[in-house]
């Protein structure tokens, strides 16, 4: 069988049923649907606390199981988690005496990452199982796009969830409960974003409806649920780059169709979300007016200029701990808000970007070297998104479940290359008997 991404594949007789439940619960935890955060109403507590500590406790299984015998991905994902969960503790504690727990604690985000570890166990670099898994991360995200319409027909209220972008809305100087509607939910935020590039790219190369019907919800739940503007023009940053690869003049008559497409659903969407289309259009004319001085994204930049170190980092301070970074520079300081910048604060100048470069040239090292050319071109299309969203959410922080599925599909790759074994000559290969005869 031919998959139009990942190529051809066989049927994995091996892939029984447990296995099959046990990755769908897994790949379904990682979408963060049962975790307490903003504009989810579905929201557990402790659910993600209780997640983190298993993909913890199994990255450590993995490790000895394995006898310390690692890949260059494990070594990358292993690494960099304990590298900003320790440096951000330790800095945090010789900077402001935060105990140590509670920077790990507060750091324990960066564990989403670790989750690649199962998730190698269960897909085994086996292409059937791979694309099984994405088929689920498909159907989780139509199971979102129901729950999305649930909001809009007022079914489901995330008023009282609501909790980003508020900072923003007081500085504008604009009233938070005549601002805020109750149907913006972003439950499965990178989940989208991720199968929104992979459906994309899928109805590309089969022009086939049901990736379109598939293609125009999920676009639908980015632009008119999750409501989220570096989103959207990361969305849109990602398909341009796949556009710039297809309009060629071999494939002009795909692209233009592509485009037509695009315009033909962009216009529909608005006749249909008018109302809501109208609402994005007073946000970004209201953000344009704002005073750019008093927005909390340029008042946490402009606290970490001013105390900048560059042989060490703040490290990251938990609000349980004497409130945090909030008492001591300001109710709108976010590191999450900044993006990089927040890495290299808390990292410090000379580490965080030596961390950081080292980073992307492995990541742009592994896209480099994966042998199926439309990977390659998922890979880049993925890396694009989180470039253009770089300086509003940091990837090694906050979207540690997203590298996760970006590098294990890779990880397959690598686990399909045969491992070379250097045999001595000797008479009998010389003879022609055995596998390595003449």
């Amino acid at each position: 069988m031919q998959h139009p991404i990942f190529g051809a594949y066989v049927q994995d007789t091996s892939f029984f049923a447990l296995t099959r439940v046990t990755l769908f619960g897994i790949i379904f935890l990682n979408s963060q649907f049962f975790f307490v955060k903003g504009a989810n109403p579905f929201g557990i507590y402790f659910v993600q606390e209780l997640y983190l500590l298993f993909i913890f406790l199994y990255s450590i299984f993995y490790i000895i199981r394995n006898k310390g015998i690692l890949s260059y991905i494990d070594f990358f994902v292993l690494f960099y988690v304990a590298l900003f969960v320790l440096l951000s503790s330790i800095f945090a504690y010789f900077t402001y005496g935060q105990p140590l727990l509670f920077g790990v604690f507060e750091s324990r985000v960066t564990f989403m990452t670790l989750v690649y570890f199962p998730l190698k166990d269960l897909i085994r670099g086996n292409t059937h199982r791979m694309i099984y898994a994405m088929d689920r991360i498909v159907y989780i995200c139509l199971f979102f796009v129901f729950l999305g319409a649930l909001t809009k027909l007022g079914i489901v209220s995330v008023t009282q969830y609501y909790a980003f972008g508020t900072s923003d809305v007081t500085a504008r100087g604009v009233n938070f409960e005549e601002f805020l509607r109750g149907d913006r939910m972003a439950t499965g935020r990178f989940y989208f974003i991720f199968i929104t590039i992979y459906a994309t790219l899928m109805f590309v190369l089969t022009m086939k409806r049901f990736w379109g019907i598939l293609l125009l919800l999920f676009i639908w739940y980015v632009f008119f649920v999750l409501q989220e503007r570096q989103s959207m023009v990361g969305i849109m940053i990602a398909v341009g780059v796949l556009m710039g690869a297809e309009l060629s003049f071999k494939r002009m008559r795909r692209g233009m169709v592509i485009m037509l497409g695009g315009v033909v659903a962009l216009a529909a969407l608005i006749v249909l979300q008018g109302g809501i289309f109208g609402s994005l259009s007073a946000l970004v004319a209201d953000t344009v007016a704002a005073d750019i001085t008093n927005l909390a994204r340029f008042q946490t930049a402009l606290t970490i200029f001013e105390n900048m170190k560059w042989l060490t980092g703040h490290g990251v301070l938990s609000p349980l701990w004497n409130g945090g970074f909030h008492d001591i520079y300001s109710p709108l300081f976010f590191l999450g808000d900044v993006g990089l910048l927040g890495t290299i604060f808390r990292l410090g100048g000379i580490p965080g970007i030596t961390i950081l470069l080292i980073a992307v040239a492995f990541f742009v090292w592994l896209v480099r070297r994966t042998p199926a050319p439309m990977v390659r071109r998922l890979m880049w299309m993925l890396v694009s998104y989180l470039v253009v969203t770089a300086l509003t959410s940091a990837p090694f922080e906050y979207r540690g479940h997203y590298l996760a599925l970006m590098l294990i599909i890779i990880e397959m790759y690598r686990m399909r290359q045969p491992v070379a074994v250097k045999v001595p000559v000797s008479g009998w290969n010389r003879s022609g008997i055995g596998p390595y005869g003449a």
